[in-house]
């Protein structure tokens, strides 16, 4: 696990509130340079801390579908990337799978196209059975936080291995 500076921390929470702030501005938010800000975020794509950047859109918005949680309760060991099968889906968003063998899916679809996406998508032997779920309402709110929104007793700053150091 890496810890992450002050400066680290600041970026993101800046980013999390708009990935698309220019870097001027981050900049001037967290007293460094904005070439210095495009170092950091580069160093912080490349050991894994941002993933991607990416748009959230309302897929129910612009098409006939409905918001759908998936759950789907797979045989053991499954044969296939169930994973990546399943997210390859256009109108499937989000999939996880469980450590007890259970699929999850956030999806927008047509009603009448849920089953058939399923078993054309999934080798029907590796489904114990599965559910639909009409989603009311959603929440995406990622965070930097690690502490539940308690504050941490501080750490000793020796202990504090930040990403600059290991530039």
């Amino acid at each position: 696990m890496r810890t992450l500076d002050e400066t680290d921390l600041a970026i993101l929470d800046l980013l999390l509130e708009d990935a698309r702030r220019p870097y001027n501005d981050i900049a001037e938010r967290v007293d460094v340079s904005a070439p210095t800000v495009s170092d950091r975020i580069d160093r912080l794509q490349e050991v894994g801390v941002i993933d991607s950047f990416t748009v959230d859109i309302d897929r129910t918005t612009f098409t006939d579908g409905i918001e759908l949680l998936i759950d789907i309760a797979l045989t053991t060991g499954p044969a296939t990337n169930v994973v990546e099968d399943l997210s390859r889906i256009d109108g499937v968003e989000h999939v996880f799978l469980t450590t007890d063998a259970r699929l999850v899916a956030v999806a927008t679809l047509q009603s009448d196209r849920v089953g058939r996406v399923l078993t054309d998508t999934l080798d029907v032997d590796d489904i114990e059975s599965y559910r639909i779920h009409l989603l009311e309402d959603r929440a995406w709110r990622p965070s930097i936080s690690d502490h539940d929104g308690v504050e941490p007793d501080s750490e000793p700053e020796d202990e504090r291995a930040t990403i600059a150091e290991t530039a």
